[in-house]
């Protein structure tokens, strides 16, 4: 095998303008043999006669009498992937429309609920902000940081630290990122998260263009490699305030069948399962499958 670097000028039966690399697996007969140490482009122009098969870098083999049949071929992939490219173009500019649209209404059930969790602190003596934003990894690596109505005591985070000084909480912590009965949660959060109203907020992470509607949900930085996840298939899409984990047993699920869900997801988005997963969000919302 031989690669050659310039256009072969005299070869019969080869595309004029054939300039690129190309890998040539050559049959040649005995009485060629001793020219092997001349130029191979030399030796290829001179006994053309003797080229048997050809070989692209592609590793896709051609004799010369199926050239132009292997480039209708490569035609036709050609224009399926540029056929691809369009459709997910138009999926997701079309996506962005429904998102923004999607927000804009939720925005207007935030200030209710706003509102209410406000009364309800200060009934309970916190005097605190109800909001509660968090630093996330969005689409391809990007930090962002999401809003959400603050379900915990205002100090979560330095608690978090002291929980996981005890194996239990510890142990727990690193298999689902999350606690079955986590202390920090309060009595108004407790009602924020079963109804995943707490949530809402993050309309304005949508129409911000951090996240979308429908997609994987954002994780902390370093999670993913915490679980030896995929960050190129999760991190493909925007993340979103609901998804095919999270209408599909959410905390209910192990993490290790989360991002299967979520993965699931990015390589099969489309419009027909955003509005799949819109309907059983609607759904697990109502009847509370997977809230904690």
């Amino acid at each position: 095998e031989f690669l050659i670097y310039r256009k072969l000028k005299n070869a019969p039966r080869i595309t004029p303008n054939f300039a690129k690399k190309i890998r040539l697996s050559i049959s040649i007969g005995g009485d060629i043999m001793s020219s092997m140490k001349s130029n191979v482009s030399d030796i290829t122009t001179r006994n053309v006669g003797e080229i048997k098969e050809m070989k692209l870098v592609t590793d896709e083999v051609y004799t010369n009498e199926g050239f132009s049949i292997a480039n209708k071929e490569k035609g036709k992939k050609i224009d399926d992937e540029l056929l691809y490219k369009v459709d997910r173009k138009l999926y997701f500019f079309v996506k962005r429309i429904f998102d923004v649209i999607g927000a804009l209404f939720g925005l207007l059930a935030i200030i209710p609920v706003a509102i209410i969790t406000k009364i309800s602190y200060l009934c309970s003596g916190d005097k605190k902000s109800i909001f509660y934003k968090q630093k996330r990894v969005g689409k391809d690596g990007k930090l962002i940081y999401i809003y959400k109505f603050r379900s915990m005591v205002y100090n979560a985070d330095e608690i978090l630290v002291e929980l996981l000084k005890d194996e239990k909480y510890k142990n727990e912590w690193k298999l689902y990122q999350k606690f079955e009965n986590d202390p920090r949660i309060t009595k108004v959060g407790n009602i924020l998260r079963k109804t995943s109203l707490d949530e809402l907020p993050q309309f304005i992470n949508v129409l911000k263009g951090d996240m979308s509607l429908i997609g994987p949900r954002p994780l902390v930085p370093g999670e993913l490699d915490l679980h030896n996840g995929n960050h190129k298939i999760y991190e493909s899409v925007r993340p979103g305030v609901s998804g095919w984990w999270a209408c599909n047993g959410r905390s209910a699920t192990t993490y290790k069948k989360r991002l299967e869900l979520e993965y699931y997801y990015c390589e099969n988005c489309s419009l027909l399962l955003d509005i799949k997963c819109v309907l059983l969000t609607i759904k697990a919302v109502i009847f509370k499958y997977g809230a904690k």
